[in-house]
């Protein structure tokens, strides 16, 4: 777990608080986070990932001895199973009483309680704005697509003076590799082609595409092969996650493996092996082909961190386009 501290500004004025309206004893210490992970589903109302329950139990184990006697959140579920860990520890109701377009009002009924610390869970965007009206400095936007893992501490010693503190907490959040390719350029489409090995008989070669032009991504089988499927929000992340482009295209366009395998080794020779052809193509129209055997996880993993899960991915989703043929004969 990080506790990096990034900043600490000390601020003058409240606005918007009228001294007469405190009840809050100093100093007053307010921990604010944006929910965790979230899933795809329900598309109104969706819960927390795996990833995201990890980190709500990240900050149940971090928070659990702060002293916390109130928690906050917004109206809907995903703020809420982010402190339900800590709220179970402590037996505490949490307060949902305060939608996501009242944090004037939140932070006024925060001040005027008596509890020494607290904590809120909100959104990307209501974050900063709740940190501001408890008299906190502004913040960096923080990215919506990504960034889970901020906890903000706010702690106000008395009218006119808090302070802002931003840690850390659970896994790091990272950013997708998608939004640092080449010169500005992104990610669009994934091709992905099979070849050698048992693919070589007639009919069993495949050929699939990734778009990932839009906020989803959808997986298709080219040459009309009927398959097709969208990908989960949180999975079409993690295949974003898995490619960084800036070191794919300097990947040399075929790979053999580190252990290639040779008559004395007794392992299985790269003629024998499925090969994968993966395409990838920018929005300024770019591509870089890399040709791979089926048994480069750990090289690639080694050469490009992700690109060997990418690998994995791409042998199960080939296997549900060859299930998805078999059912349809």
């Amino acid at each position: 777990m990080r506790r990096r501290v990034t900043s600490i500004v000390v601020v003058a004025f409240l606005p918007g608080i009228s001294v007469h309206a405190w009840c809050a004893p100093f100093p007053l210490t307010v921990f604010v986070v944006r929910h965790a992970e979230k899933t795809c589903m329900p598309a109104d109302d969706p819960g927390l990932s795996d990833a995201g329950k990890l980190r709500a139990k990240s900050l149940a184990a971090l928070l659990g001895d702060a002293g916390i006697s109130a928690i906050y959140t917004s109206e809907v579920a995903r703020t809420q199973l982010t402190v339900k860990p800590l709220a179970d520890r402590l037996h505490l109701e949490v307060n949902r009483q305060f939608p996501a377009a009242k944090q004037q009002e939140l932070a006024q009924a925060i001040l005027r309680r008596l509890d020494r610390a607290v904590l809120v869970a909100g959104h990307s965007n209501t974050v900063p704005e709740l940190i501001r009206a408890l008299g906190g400095s502004s913040v960096p936007p923080i990215q919506d697509a990504w960034e889970f893992d901020n906890l903000y501490v706010v702690t106000i010693y008395g009218p006119g003076k808090a302070s802002t503190v931003r840690l850390h907490y659970g896994e790091p959040s990272i950013p997708l590799p998608a939004t640092l390719a080449i010169g500005g350029a992104r990610i669009m489409r994934i091709k992905l082609a099979t070849s050698g090995g048992f693919a070589a008989l007639p009919g069993l070669a495949m050929e699939a595409e990734v778009d990932l032009s839009g906020n989803s991504a959808r997986v298709t089988q080219r040459e009309g092969g009927g398959y097709a499927r969208d990908l989960p929000v949180q999975e079409a992340q993690e295949v974003r996650r898995m490619i960084d482009p800036a070191r794919f295209f300097e990947l040399p366009e075929e790979l053999r493996s580190l252990n290639e395998s040779g008559p004395r080794s007794g392992r299985t020779s790269t003629a024998d092996q499925r090969q994968y052809d993966i395409t990838i193509r920018l929005d300024d129209g770019r591509e870089h082909t890399v040709k791979v055997s089926e048994m480069m996880t750990s090289d690639l993993e080694r050469l490009s961190p992700g690109l060997g899960k990418f690998l994995e991915w791409t042998k199960e989703e080939f296997d549900k386009i060859k299930n998805y043929k078999v059912q349809q004969r």
